[in-house]
């Protein structure tokens, strides 16, 4: 019985189990390493939608300056003015320079005109802004440029010349 004690060897009994695991080990990783990519590009996402919101929300707000009528170009200055300052504060880890804003004029889908031609920058018509970055993620492959875009009304007060009746008699 001693000699058959002896002859045994412990080692040899485990040796599958432990290079089994060492050739899964990173399938292991790599899963865990996607599951906090897709966790970050939510995080992401979420950020760049209050970004577009700010930046949106302080350019329909946004007068004329300057007297000349050209409401949208100073829009788009704050716009792009408050993305850059909103994502600078956010722990959010984007390319310098790579900031875009994009603001344009959308038709309200209500009053059935096709006419591009009509839409001015004046209070009840819409505006899209669309806040777009590239970004560097955990894994190469999800990194890139992600956007996100909103559409608000105007709110500046109606400009003179302006199709509201009422305006003149203010």
């Amino acid at each position: 019985m001693k000699k058959k004690i002896i002859n045994k060897t412990y080692w040899q009994r485990g040796s599958g189990d432990i290079v089994g695991f060492l050739c899964t080990l990173p399938c292991i990783i790599f899963m865990l390493v996607l599951l906090i990519s897709i966790i970050q590009i939510g995080s992401i996402k979420e950020r760049l939608e209050y970004t577009a919101y700010l930046a949106c929300r302080k350019a329909v707000v946004a007068s004329d300056t300057n007297g000349n009528g050209s409401c949208m170009d100073e829009a788009k200055k704050i716009a792009k003015k408050t993305a850059i300052g909103d994502l600078k504060k956010s722990k959010l880890k984007y390319k310098d320079g790579s900031v875009k804003v994009k603001l344009e004029l959308v038709e309200n889908k209500n009053v059935g005109s096709s006419n591009n031609s009509k839409l001015k920058w004046e209070k009840g018509n819409y505006v899209q802004c669309t806040v777009s970055v590239k970004i560097k993620a955990v894994t190469p492959f999800l990194s890139g440029r992600r956007s996100s875009s909103i559409v608000m009304m105007i709110e500046k007060p109606a400009a003179e010349g302006s199709d509201y009746p009422w305006f003149d008699k203010v």
